[in-house]
């Protein structure tokens, strides 16, 4: 039986990765790291592939045949990142993800 597909956006994180790690530990899941730069991608995840949260197109491609994603936004380059979410969203509602999780690293920051 073909295991469901769990992308995660931002596998090249520390979030990111975290989230491949577990999945592949746990082995149920199929999983696909999205990553701007495929080719440079050194995980654990079955697949590496483009997409950009700027681009709805890329999203879209990046989800097909995707059971649940992972996103984690990128506050650190100083990007919108409701702006991000929003595109990862529509793009997963238009794929018929069924399972859909955001985590902003901006909720992250601890200040003192």
């Amino acid at each position: 039986m073909d295991k469901k597909t769990i992308v995660v956006i931002g596998a090249t994180g520390l979030q990111g990765k975290g989230v491949v790690n577990a999945l592949i530990n746990e082995d149920s899941f199929n999983v696909r790291a999205i990553t701007r730069n495929p080719e440079k991608y050194s995980g654990e995840a079955r697949e590496a592939v483009y997409a950009d949260l700027k681009d709805l197109r890329s999203l879209k491609d990046a989800f097909k045949n995707a059971y649940g994603v992972f996103v984690v936004t990128n506050f650190w380059e100083g990007a919108d990142e409701i702006a991000q979410g929003k595109n990862a969203i529509e793009a997963a509602k238009t794929m018929g993800v069924q399972h859909f999780i955001w985590s902003r690293e901006r909720s992250c920051i601890f200040r003192h």
